[in-house]
């Protein structure tokens, strides 16, 4: 897998537009409708809003931009930021023994129907795929491009052979995937090259998140990260989406990139047919599970693309190809009724343990196992999933009261009550629209270190439940 991301930024002043530099820049803000609004009176040109990151992505001036009363942060966006991880037998399925769930036995071929990742979906976010493969026609959907705002056509082929691994249909030709039942969507955030900008991934995971996918596949990062895809993957995990990403192919030691390298994300190393760690693959502490990522036969275009090939397929290495498939097996326990926290879980507590005893950096907990995961043998179809959660928490702030005033250089207990009528996950405490604590357990509270400047202070507390709904409720203070 390998990928590029950028960022963008904005900034007030009455300087001339051309005494300041327009660089591609992601800024994060306290309100996005007020930051819409006044951005493009500051010379900045806005590419992109990404709701799930309180971010947008601009053209403008950071310096102008970063004085701005409601910019928590600004970025940089470059086109090339984020890049597939892919060096250039579809022996990895029988590997991970899925095939023995989807088709009852070692060696199937012949999907038994419900047992293969059925009502499951999951967006691949990469180079767009090709839907009309003929081994993912009928279980892949165009989602979203945020590349050039076309369809999320694959135009480098990367995308199309990650779908394959996750979802190819039993259809008498070509590969089976490891959930060949569930629906892969489109959503493309990486051009012709392979490469992206961070805001495209951040504004990507949104997307998944907004359109209720069950698991977000990455085949794609980078070295360094961004705090918009940072904060999008914490809140895709809070709303109970299965996170996947490769960890990279940097080669050891304590290489693994972004975003594998975040909480919440299952990282996936990448072995070859003899359970031994790919020398591309990406090590360190981050690293969750490994998979099969050397020699991985799979679709591609037949068109002219980087990846493309006139028969349909190829043979591709990189943990690009290992983490599709640490998704698919997600697939197969989230059709079976296992929440994302569940599947993660499982996968990493059943894996084949590879290198070292125990967890390591070069095989995490080991090697993926389908047939382990499930429990050793298909279950009966889950029962029909619960209406969807709508209702938002109800906040309030208890302390300090609204209007009050607080003293410089004080230590200031924020108090804040959350309720929901399924659960709170965890609570924000925001200070002039900067992230202060996160806490999840009540009661919720936060410790301010107030500074020495006297000025009117908003004091923001968020809440959140797993749904990815959220409820607000503010106090004014005076610093004195």
């Amino acid at each position: 897998m390998v990928m590029r991301v950028s960022v963008l930024a904005l900034a007030l002043s009455s300087f001339s537009v051309a005494a300041h530099a327009q660089q591609r820049l992601i800024v994060g803000v306290t309100d996005l409708a007020v930051a819409a609004r006044e951005l493009p009176a500051q010379a900045a040109v806005v590419r992109g809003i990404i709701g799930i990151s309180s971010a947008i992505a601009v053209t403008g001036d950071a310096e102008r931009l970063r004085h701005l009363p409601f910019v928590r942060y600004v970025e940089d966006d470059p086109p090339d930021a984020v890049s597939i991880d892919v060096e250039a037998l579809e022996y990895g399925v029988n590997q991970i023994n899925a095939e023995a769930i989807w088709g009852g036995a070692p060696n199937a071929t012949t999907v038994i129907a419900g047992q293969g990742g059925a009502g499951v979906k999951v967006a691949v976010i990469d180079t767009g795929i090709d839907c009309g493969h003929q081994d993912l026609a009928g279980g892949c959907v165009y989602g979203a491009n945020y590349v050039n705002g076309s369809q999320p056509f694959d135009d480098n082929g990367h995308g199309t052979h990650v779908g394959g691994i996750i979802a190819a249909r039993q259809n008498g030709v070509g590969v089976i995937g490891v959930a060949p039942e569930a629906t892969v969507y489109a959503v493309k955030v990486l051009d012709s090259t392979g490469s992206g900008s961070w805001s495209s991934v951040a504004m990507g995971i949104d997307w998944a998140v907004r359109n209720g996918m069950h698991i977000i596949s990455m085949s794609l990062g980078a070295s360094t990260g961004s705090q918009a895809v940072a904060d999008a993957v914490a809140r895709a995990e809070a709303a109970g989406v299965l996170v996947v990403a490769s960890a990279g192919n940097f080669g050891c030691c304590n290489t693994v990139g972004y975003p594998a390298a975040y909480d919440g994300v299952v990282a996936v190393a990448a072995v070859d047919s003899l359970e031994m760690r790919a020398s591309f693959s990406s090590t360190g502490p981050q690293v969750d599970i490994a998979a099969p990522g050397v020699g991985i036969r799979s679709s591609v275009p037949t068109g002219s693309c980087s990846l493309c090939d006139p028969s349909g397929y190829a043979w591709l290495n990189g943990t690009s190809m290992a983490a599709p498939h640490v998704t698919g097996v997600g697939a197969l326990l989230r059709s079976r009724g296992w929440s994302a926290m569940e599947a993660a879980s499982l996968m990493t507590t059943t894996a084949v343990d590879l290198g070292a005893p125990g967890f390591d950096p070069e095989y995490g907990y080991g090697r993926v196992d389908a047939l382990a995961a499930t429990g050793g043998a298909p279950p009966a179809p889950p029962p029909p999933a619960s209406p969807a959660d709508t209702v938002a928490p109800v906040v309030a702030v208890t302390a300090p009261a609204n209007g009050s005033t607080v003293a410089r250089r004080a230590t200031v207990t924020i108090e804040a009550t959350a309720s929901d009528d399924v659960g709170v996950s965890r609570v924000e405490f925001l200070v002039n629209g900067s992230l202060r604590c996160t806490d999840t357990a009540a009661p919720f509270s936060c410790g301010w270190k107030v500074p020495n400047s006297g000025k009117t202070t908003v004091i923001d507390v968020r809440a959140w439940d797993a749904a990815g709904n959220s409820g607000q409720a503010k106090v004014t203070v005076t610093i004195r």
